[in-house]
């Protein structure tokens, strides 16, 4: 008999759910409520204002950013401006490379991704603002503040002798795994926004009505989520 516990889940199940309502509540706010023109914006308002929720509760209730995985200790301050831009650089290459490799593809030269390519437009200028405060804010506390980000910086100012290659890996294969999913996610995001946005409530009746609409919703939700 198998008597080995199954591992701790990273969260809360009322977190959890939380933070399915409050997806929910912003999605049928932006069907009546309309707050931006593009259907791209109010897809990025649903995600960054779920992430965001969820966030809190896990901040709040779990003290998600002591948890010893998080490489943190508050108890630490060993700020670095030359590593904070270093790992700035790290950012802006990681980008790019991302950029890069959209470029050389065709597949992603269609308007299959303007969505996507929407969002970034509205969401890069402000994460590369931000990222300054974050990465210095971070780094001082980090247990370990060479970090993959650092590692990347170091590679793209040519610096190969102090390259964590290891680390340089494991950041490469994460931003590709974003670089191929993210599109697709938030594409598919958007076009199920749009067909959700289509519904007529007042016209539905029947139990296939319904049956697809909540089928239809479940895809949402999972798309959603995953872009988050």
């Amino acid at each position: 008999m198998n008597t080995q516990q199954p591992p701790k889940s990273a969260t809360h199940g009322g977190i959890v759910l939380a933070g399915l309502l409050v997806f929910l509540l912003s999605l049928f706010s932006t069907k009546f409520y309309k707050p931006f023109e593009t259907s791209a914006a109010n897809a990025l308002f649903i995600i960054l204002t779920t992430a965001f929720f969820i966030f809190l509760l896990e901040f709040i209730f779990l003290k998600i950013h002591l948890r010893k995985s998080t490489g943190l200790n508050f108890s630490i301050s060993n700020p670095s401006l030359k590593r904070t831009f270093i790992k700035f650089i790290g950012l802006l290459g990681s980008l790019g490379f991302i950029a890069l490799l959209y470029w050389i593809f065709p597949e992603y030269h269609g308007s299959f991704y303007s969505d996507y390519y929407a969002m970034l437009n509205q969401l890069i200028p402000c994460l590369l603002i931000l990222s300054i405060p974050y990465f210095y804010f971070i780094d001082k506390h980090q247990t370990e503040p060479e970090d993959s980000y650092y590692h990347f910086g170091l590679l793209c100012l040519l610096n190969f002798e102090k390259v964590s290659w290891p680390s340089l890996k494991s950041h490469t294969l994460g931003w590709l795994v974003k670089g191929f999913f993210q599109p697709l996610m938030f594409t598919y995001l958007v076009r199920d926004f749009n067909t959700f946005n289509q519904v007529d409530f007042s016209k539905m009746n029947g139990f296939k009505a319904y049956f697809d609409f909540l089928y239809a919703l479940i895809f949402t939700i999972d798309v959603g989520i995953v872009s988050m």
